[in-house]
């Protein structure tokens, strides 16, 4: 067998102050490293209970968000039950304000058949409408006030122009469905004509 055959950098002879200084950094080294190693083997209990506290808070939390997560889905599901609840009896209380005027209108219709005199009809109509009006603005109705006002454009729909002598710029002359609001919400403007001064004609020479 052949022999082997050392390496030329093993064959230089290295000074002995330098052996001695590679070992001593050699000797460092491993010391250090030894020393590191025993650091973290002692802080491993302690850092394994960190741990385990961290995981026991998370898991925690994570219950709280689940618990919180339900609450809010319920009380969603309560506040529209509530919700839909007050809208079932408000429109209770409309219908039972209106029943009263419906019936009315039955005794003015079963009445209307016998009856000669059409001004007792008249009056027993106007005073439904003044029954209904009523009944409606105890919820906040209210007739917008068109004729001989100022024309405003959120209040009123202009649909014509009347041309007169005399009159007043953009003021309301004549109501051709009058307009409602619900107490600051305009339902319905009222469908208008607006006056506008006639123009004068000049004079023939």
């Amino acid at each position: 067998m052949s022999k082997k055959t050392t390496p030329v950098s093993r064959q230089i002879p290295i000074p002995s102050d330098r052996r001695r200084a590679y070992r001593l950094r050699r000797r460092h080294y491993v010391e250090r490293y030894d020393l590191i190693g025993l650091e973290f083997a002692d802080q491993a209990p302690q850092l394994e209970q960190e741990n385990q506290k961290l995981m026991d808070q998370v898991k925690t939390l994570s219950e709280r968000l689940l618990r919180t997560r339900a609450d809010f889905e319920n009380f969603r599901k309560r506040t529209a039950r509530e919700r839909n609840e007050l809208v079932q009896l408000a429109h209770a209380d409309l219908v039972a304000q209106l029943l009263s005027v419906l019936d009315n209108f039955e005794l003015a219709l079963s009445s209307s058949a016998a009856a000669t005199d059409a001004s007792a009809l008249l009056e027993g109509v106007q005073m439904i409408q003044s029954q209904l009006l009523t009944a409606l603005g105890t919820l906040g109705l209210e007739k917008i006030k068109a004729e001989g006002e100022m024309f405003n454009p959120h209040l009123h729909e202009a649909v014509g122009v009347v041309e007169a002598s005399g009159a007043k710029e953009n003021t309301v002359a004549e109501v051709l469905r009058p307009g409602y609001m619900l107490k600051t919400k305009v339902l319905r403007p009222a469908m208008v004509k607006v006056s506008r001064p006639k123009p004068a004609r000049r004079k023939e020479k």
